[in-house]
């Protein structure tokens, strides 16, 4: 059986925002997050790279402290925040993070 989504480099070799000159941009998500976010993100054509996974403590929730290093350092360079992924039940941990 041919598994597309691990060839999905071949179906969109370069993202869209390249091609199109949109700034370079980061989403985040919670290192326990499903892969399916980040081969969501190459479909669209934002390409896997602009989702970063933060780390989480030992709950499995994501580490707040880090996300808003990642949140700042990117206010400070100027790259465009696209969206800060919460995750609600992991399928391993079933943890919800604490985004409040």
């Amino acid at each position: 059986m041919y598994d597309w989504l691990s060839d999905i480099d071949h179906v969109h070799p370069q993202p869209e925002w390249k091609k199109h000159k949109i700034p370079r941009h980061k989403s985040f998500v919670s290192a326990t997050a499903h892969y399916s976010l980040r081969k969501s993100a190459s479909i669209l054509g934002l390409g896997e790279s602009s989702v970063e996974k933060v780390v989480v403590n030992l709950d499995s929730r994501v580490c707040v402290k880090a996300l808003k290093k990642r949140l700042n350092d990117c206010l400070k360079d100027k790259v465009p925040v696209l969206v800060v992924v919460g995750i609600v039940g992991t399928t391993e941990e079933s943890t919800v993070d604490n985004l409040a």
